[in-house]
C-alpha cells in the first residue's frame, strides 16, 4: 500500500491530519483559516445595517449630483463609510477601551450623516418621505452603536479599566 490518510481532527490552530505513507507516519496541520474565515464584526447586526445605510445614502447622493456641491456630498459619503469601517476596526481591537473608542467614532459619523441629511432636506434636495426614512435608519444605527458602546464600557469596568 503506497499511502492512506486517517481522517482529520480540528484543533485550536486548524485541522490536524494523520497520514501513513510507505510505512512512515506523517502528521500535518492545515491552518484553520483555510476552512472558515470570518470576522466578529460581520456577525453584528449594526454592521450589516451600516452597510445598508451606505447603499441607501448612495442613491440619494447620485440623485442630487450636480445640484449640490460635490465636496459636501463627499462629506456624506465619507461619514457613512466611516460607520462600518470603525465598527470593523474596533472589533479587531483586543482591549475594551480601544474597541469602545472606535464605536464612539462610528456613532459620531452617524451623527454627522444626520447633519448632512438635514441640510439636504432644508435645501429641498430630498423629499420629506426620504428624509424621514433615512433619519430613522441612521437613528437605529446610532442607538445600536450606543448599546455596543455601553456593553464595551461594562466589559472594560469588569476588567478593571476606567
Amino acid at each position: 500500500m503506497s499511502g492512506f490518510g486517517i481522517g482529520g481532527v480540528f484543533g485550536l490552530w486548524g485541522r490536524v491530519t494523520f497520514h501513513v505513507v510507505r510505512g512512515d507516519f506523517r502528521l500535518g496541520v492545515e491552518p484553520s483559516w483555510r476552512f472558515e474565515l470570518s470576522f466578529l464584526f460581520e456577525k453584528l447586526d449594526v454592521y450589516s445595517r451600516a452597510l445598508d445605510l451606505i447603499e441607501d445614502l448612495d442613491v440619494i447622493i447620485e440623485s442630487i449630483k450636480g445640484r449640490f456641491p460635490a465636496s459636501r456630498l463627499d462629506q456624506l459619503t465619507r461619514a457613512s463609510m466611516s460607520i462600518p469601517l470603525n465598527i470593523a476596526e474596533g472589533s479587531g481591537r483586543h482591549r475594551p477601551l480601544e474597541r469602545g473608542r472606535f464605536f464612539v467614532i462610528a456613532r459620531g459619523s452617524a451623527f454627522e450623516c444626520v447633519a448632512v441629511l438635514q441640510i439636504l432636506h432644508r435645501k429641498k434636495l430630498i423629499s420629506e418621505i426620504e428624509y424621514t426614512k433615512r433619519y430613522g435608519d441612521i437613528q437605529r444605527v446610532a442607538k445600536m452603536l450606543s448599546g455596543l458602546i455601553s456593553h464595551t464600557d461594562k466589559k472594560a469596568l469588569e476588567k478593571g479599566f476606567k
